[in-house]
């Protein structure tokens, strides 16, 4: 799995991705932060 999530972050690197990053599904204490983070709309942010 160590490999394939290495490839991942690589490929996005080469697509000019600044980070990237992969993490579980139960997001536990970090939702609300997750949360927070959506509805100030970083997702979207110009390019």
């Amino acid at each position: 799995m160590l490999d394939l999530a290495n490839a991942i972050k690589q490929w996005g690197r080469e697509l000019g991705f600044q980070a990237v990053g992969i993490t579980d599904v139960d997001l536990g204490e970090h939702e609300q932060h997750l949360q927070s983070w959506l509805a100030r709309i970083f997702h979207k942010a110009a390019v």
